[in-house]
């Protein structure tokens, strides 16, 4: 649905490479404003989705920055109990824009790494593969294999094969 929208595919796309710079530190840099120059017609072409899930996944992007407002604590392991449920409870109804929302409203109850591996996932199953790989190859994430293992009864079903054989 959303990605029928070449209006909306462009917007994506210039998203990502705005978060890139914003990651290296370069948001006032002239590239980053040109960007910002070229989002003005596909945003206006959007619908109100459209711009929603845009919103989203700039939200999810700016995890990957180090002055996110989304602070997840480091280390392997931390996962409540209650977001642990939560989770399963998404996961088994499939509900990737639920889980993705979950990881930004609940950030301290969940892992940097393991939130980043499942936003990574999240992204992915909603057909956004270059966001979704903007999570699974963040540098300093770590090995995606911890946060599969430690969330393994939870994603079995829910992630790739190839993703699944790897551990």
């Amino acid at each position: 649905m959303f990605r029928d929208n070449p209006h909306y595919v462009e917007y994506v796309k210039l998203l990502i490479a705005l978060h890139k710079l914003m990651q290296r530190g370069e948001c006032d840099s002239l590239e980053a404003d040109e960007i910002r120059d070229q989002m003005d017609v596909p945003w206006y072409a959007m619908n109100h989705p459209e711009i929603e899930r845009t919103g989203e996944l700039s939200a999810d992007l700016a995890t990957l920055e180090p002055d996110s407002p989304f602070k997840h604590p480091d280390g392997a392991g931390v996962l409540t109990d209650s977001m642990r449920q939560a989770l399963d409870a998404f996961l088994t109804a499939d509900d990737w824009p639920a889980i993705l929302r979950l990881l930004r409203e609940r950030a301290p109850e969940i892992a940097f790494d393991t939130a980043t591996f499942l936003r990574g996932q999240g992204w992915v199953q909603l057909g956004e593969n270059e966001a979704g790989l903007r999570f699974l190859e963040f540098p300093t994430q770590g090995n995606p294999s911890v946060a599969c293992a430690i969330l393994r009864p939870l994603l079995n079903t829910a992630i790739p094969v190839d993703v699944r054989t790897s551990t």
